[in-house]
């Protein structure tokens, strides 16, 4: 019998007799039961196995299931990935609350998810709306690796994007991809300025205080850091990069124009997405994904300047860029639309193209993110079709990138944390 059907008839005949001035007898009134089925929320508390020492673990947000799988690090190594578990995630069980991108620290203690609301269909009429268009705040979370519960919530703005501790473990940085906030400027007639604006939330670790709140630019979503924790780059959806000084309390903010000949908020030209960093030798640079066109375009933050290159510091890439990953100037980035991964070689002053693999007939639909692993393979998370799981793909490093092994996820997996536990 459906929830309400269970509960109101009592409700309405107690409530009836009362209103005639009948005496009521409470032991004689119908239990009243306010049980949901197991299938519609979350299933009881649970947890997986906490890595010991050594080990490791994968963390994917699933954005539709309101929940998180935790693979086995070692065994994805192997190219045989194993989920461990699949557990809830989020502040309200009947409520679908779009857990968006995840972060683990060093320490191997906590695992960080970005709450954002943002749903389609979700929840008990709260207007969350699609990706970028809610308008419930939202949440940056902390998770206990020993026992998978939430440890702290800290409340943010709508929409939260990307989700990021920097390297020395004292800031998470969480953006806010708002494009409610271009939209209803554009619907007043303001094309540029502050009311398009969206925000970054720093948070002190220690504290998992109140945030500082920064204004960046419109609809900022990735974010990078550099190795040394000195400065942040976020995309925004102006066709610019954000550069933030994380070194001055003020948080001192710079946009740099990515296009010589940039769209607008409204209607970017290259839709900036996602940021990779790429540390090497005396140079950082963040790699701007474009989703719009599939460019990527290399922003020198060394030192803490900041230029946009357009001197063939630009990648082309076969479909929308979307994340990627960078070690000793080997780039590997996700693709959709054609759905692949190309990898280049950035050590020169121009970057170079190396391989791509192409995904179709593979058990790989909206590859999202790719990362290298430590021991050398690729890690993908793919979004698939938003109504059967996703999955999580070992691809061979070297081309042609043989499919390893493949496991299933959750709904509309976007993202991955990697945390091994020291010896």
């Amino acid at each position: 019998m459906p929830r309400l059907a269970r509960v109101l008839p009592p409700l309405l005949a107690s409530t009836a007799l009362a209103a005639a001035g009948c005496r009521l007898d409470p032991a004689a009134l119908p239990e009243m039961s306010y049980a949901v089925p197991d299938a519609e929320v979350w299933a009881a508390p649970a947890s997986v196995p906490a890595p010991g020492p050594g080990e490791g673990r994968i963390y994917v947000t699933n954005n539709l299931d309101d929940s998180y799988s935790v693979l086995d690090l070692d065994a994805a190594e192997a190219g045989a990935p194993l989920v461990l578990g699949r557990l809830p995630v989020g502040l309200t069980p009947v409520e679908r609350e779009g857990p968006h991108h995840v972060a683990a620290d060093a320490s191997g203690s906590y695992v960080y998810v970005g709450i954002s609301n943002f749903v389609p269909g979700a929840g008990v009429g709260l207007p969350h709306g699609n990706h970028g268009t809610g308008t419930q705040p939202g949440y940056a979370l902390r998770l206990r690796v020993d026992n998978s519960r939430v440890d702290t919530s800290v409340r943010l703005d709508p929409n939260p994007g990307d989700i990021r501790l920097t390297p020395d473990g004292r800031l998470l940085l969480v953006t806010h991809f708002d494009v409610a906030k271009i939209t209803a400027a554009t619907a007043a007639g303001i094309e540029s300025g502050p009311a398009l604006d969206a925000r970054l939330a720093i948070i002190d670790v220690a504290s998992m205080d109140l945030p500082t709140m920064v204004t960046l630019c419109p609809a900022p979503h990735g974010v990078g850091i550099t190795a040394d924790s000195r400065t942040a780059v976020t995309s925004c959806q102006s066709d610019e990069a954000a550069v933030v000084d994380l070194t001055d309390d003020g948080f001192p903010v710079r946009r740099v124009s990515l296009l010589d000949a940039p769209g607008t908020a409204a209607s970017p030209a290259c839709a900036p997405y996602a940021i990779t960093m790429d540390e090497q030798p005396g140079r950082s640079t963040a790699w701007v994904s474009c989703y719009a066109d599939g460019r990527v375009v290399a922003v020198d933050v060394t030192g803490g300047a900041a230029t946009a290159a357009r001197d063939g510091r630009v990648l082309q890439l076969q479909g929308r860029a979307i994340f990627g990953h960078a070690v000793l100037g080997r780039l590997v980035i996700a693709h959709q639309g054609t759905d692949g991964i190309s990898v280049f070689d950035t050590t020169g002053d121009a970057p170079t193209f190396v391989s791509t693999r192409p995904l179709v007939g593979e058990p790989c639909v909206l590859p999202h993110y790719a990362r290298w692993s430590e021991g050398g393979s690729i890690f993908l998370v793919c979004e698939g079709d938003k109504r059967t799981p996703g999955t999580f793909l070992v691809l061979e490093a070297a081309a042609p990138h043989a499919v390893k092994g493949s496991v299933a996820l959750g709904l509309f997996p976007d993202d991955m944390a990697v945390l091994r536990r020291a010896p």
